[in-house]
């Protein structure tokens, strides 16, 4: 598993950033290797191991949410990345937004999110500098697990949200 796992990582690396011809030679090399199918047009790599498990990764374009990420966006934050995980029948997104403004807002309009999800205590920590201000916020409900961090800059009040959201 080390070794499909080691091979995905290089193949996603080449795929996402687009080498030429050196892509092409990794792309086969790696397919013949470990299973692995490729779709660039999609921003998708797929591992399909001997025992037919299966992994997709996923990665979107700037400004473009994973299909069927389930928590809604803060306002007036863009989607600066995001992707998704699937495997075993479970799925993972990672999104990363940005605004302008502070953090605590926006951890309250999540706060408020998972609580209507059915999150029940919820980890909650502030850290503050002279530069910065960060946040953290993290739990579950009996089906899916979200954290979240936060950070904005005191000064020009630039904002960003990373998100990561799994069912359990």
């Amino acid at each position: 598993m080390r070794k499909v796992f080691t091979a995905l990582l290089v193949l996603a690396a080449v795929v996402l950033t687009g080498c030429g011809l050196a892509e092409k030679a990794t792309e086969k090399a790696i397919q013949k290797a470990v299973g692995v199918s490729v779709d660039e047009k999609n921003g998708t790599v797929t591992v399909q191991g001997q025992n037919g498990e299966k992994m997709t990764v996923t990665t979107e374009p700037e400004g473009k949410l994973p299909e069927g990420f389930p928590l809604p966006v803060f306002p007036s934050a863009k989607v600066k990345t995001g992707g998704k995980i699937a495997a075993n029948g479970k799925t993972l997104y990672t999104v990363e937004l940005t605004y302008k403004g502070e953090a605590k807002p926006a951890v309250e309009f999540y706060e408020k999110a998972l609580k209507d999800r059915g999150y029940g205590d919820l980890f909650k920590a502030e850290s503050s500098t002279d530069d910065d201000e960060t946040w953290t916020l993290s739990g579950q409900n009996t089906k899916e697990s979200a954290t979240f961090f936060f950070q904005s800059m005191k000064k020009t009040k630039e904002a960003t949200i990373a998100i990561s959201w799994s069912e359990l």
